[in-house]
């Protein structure tokens, strides 16, 4: 039910209980189930991908010697209670911007009132938080307040302190009052059966296989791992890993219905520890709608884009190949067919086991 007609519900009680006269009417409140209906109307409102308007003399520009002061850049809510909080800061001695990634849950406190709902606030919680019955006081990686959502939902305004959680990277010491846009829906005509609703979920990826010249090769997903720890762990200067550095043991894909992708790889402890965020659209034209898509990081050209073809996709199995022209270790260009296969990241499932990676 659309929220206007829950605000014409709102005020023709108000007409009826103060034009019917001291003699009784109608009990102006709203019953649990409307107000449940409500609040899941405000939600739906806020679902999405809100750029932050970057406001004048923006707190990245200014250096600190211990840590950084952050821009917030993007918040996206996923219908999952799933949020995506992008910030950039720029390192003490430094001139160019970093950028860091917060994934978890998050949760909607409604303010008490049985006339109307209205979001009290909004807390940002890390991956492992598991649902109270009590909406927290205070996120764990952030902490919304005062949120100004407009009828149509494509603007928002709001105040926000980051919390203990990004104090490895962010000072949060205090709130910032921020505005942003929503940006545009992929595809907001797709069916609801369509592979558009089904691919939105977090994916776990099992396995990759490779067809190089039709000679199939499995490939061991411990590489990807060992890629991602070299970039992260491994200093060229010192010719040796940091002390400590986490190892990944899992990787998921999150897609989202305003284009946004991301990788997250995980360590033992189920913690994200890195993760790599693009973009992807649907390609139209094809024989079966929502069958092939493109992806990209934010920075490239669509020209440049990769395209995967969905072999399976289901409620709890995913599958996509992608096709290239790669040289191998002659030179010449060979094509490579790769299959990558997914399951549902909330099914069991045992992490990798994939060694000291140092080795």
């Amino acid at each position: 039910m659309k929220f206007f007609n829950f605000t014409a519900l709102v005020f023709s009680f108000f007409i009826i209980s103060c034009g019917s006269g001291s003699g009784g009417g109608l009990d102006p409140h709203l019953s649990v189930e409307e107000l449940l209906e409500l609040q899941q109307a405000v939600e739906i409102n806020l679902v999405g991908k809100w750029r932050i308007r970057r406001p004048s003399g923006s707190i990245s520009a200014k250096n600190s010697s211990l840590t950084n002061s952050c821009d917030i850049d993007q918040i996206e809510f996923l219908n999952n209670n799933t949020y995506l909080l992008n910030v950039s800061y720029t390192e003490a001695g430094k001139s160019e911007l970093s950028y860091k990634l917060y994934k978890g849950v998050y949760e909607i406190k409604f303010t008490d009132s049985d006339l109307d709902a209205e979001i009290e606030h909004v807390v940002l919680m890390g991956t492992d938080y598991v649902t109270a019955s009590a909406v927290p006081d205070q996120g764990s990686v952030a902490t919304i307040n005062e949120i100004i959502l407009n009828e149509e939902a494509d603007d928002i305004s709001f105040s926000i302190k980051l919390e203990e959680d990004t104090s490895a990277v962010c000072l949060i010491d205090s709130a910032v009052s921020l505005a942003g846009d929503k940006q545009e829906k992929l595809e907001p005509n797709a069916p609801e059966d369509s592979n558009h609703f089904k691919i939105q979920q977090e994916w776990r990826m099992i396995s990759i296989v490779s067809l190089i010249d039709e000679n199939e090769t499995t490939l061991d997903i411990c590489q990807w791992f060992t890629d991602d720890f070299y970039d992260r762990c491994y200093s060229q200067e010192t010719n040796s890993f940091e002390s400590n550095c986490a190892q990944p043991v899992a990787l998921t894909l999150i897609f989202s219905g305003y284009g946004t992708y991301l990788f997250s790889y995980f360590d033992i402890n189920n913690q994200i520890i890195s993760s790599e965020k693009g973009e992807w659209r649907w390609i139209s034209g094809t024989e079966i709608p929502y069958s092939s898509f493109q992806v990209r990081f934010e920075e490239d050209s669509w020209d440049d884009a990769s395209t995967i073809v969905i072999s399976e996709l289901n409620e709890t199995v995913f599958a996509v190949q992608e096709i290239a022209n790669e040289q191998d270790s002659s030179g010449t260009l060979v094509e490579v067919q790769t299959t990558y296969s997914f399951q549902l990241s909330s099914l069991p499932y045992s992490n990798s086991t994939c060694g000291d990676l140092t080795n």
